[in-house]
């Protein structure tokens, strides 16, 4: 039988190490730099005047790649609204972006 001490060790234990995910959305109003593999993002966010990087454990892939190239050859004609999920406490952690929204500016 496990001791009341030993069961609260244990329980701080495994609350220690667990991951725990979080979503941040960013909107892009600009894209300024990519880097070529897709982890690193910089940006201006709508409403803000200094860019923001991202920086990513895994590539932006798919439509969401295309769709920063877009704002990077495109500036002023599209906002992209990012979810990007990251996850901290416990290995393996990761930050990558998990859904993309384009949006036409009017």
């Amino acid at each position: 039988m496990m001791s009341r001490k030993t069961g609260a060790a244990a329980a701080l234990l495994t609350m220690s190490t667990a991951a725990f995910a979080a979503d941040t959305v960013y909107e892009f109003d600009t894209v300024t730099n990519l880097k070529s593999d897709g982890t690193v993002v910089t940006g201006v966010l709508v409403n803000d005047t200094v860019p923001t990087t991202l920086t990513l454990t895994s590539s932006a892939g798919g439509q969401c790649w295309d769709w920063l190239q877009l704002l990077l050859k495109r500036p002023g004609k599209f906002t992209l609204t990012t979810t990007v999920t990251s996850t901290t406490g416990g290995p393996p952690s990761f930050t990558l972006i998990s859904s993309c929204i384009l949006n036409t500016k009017p």
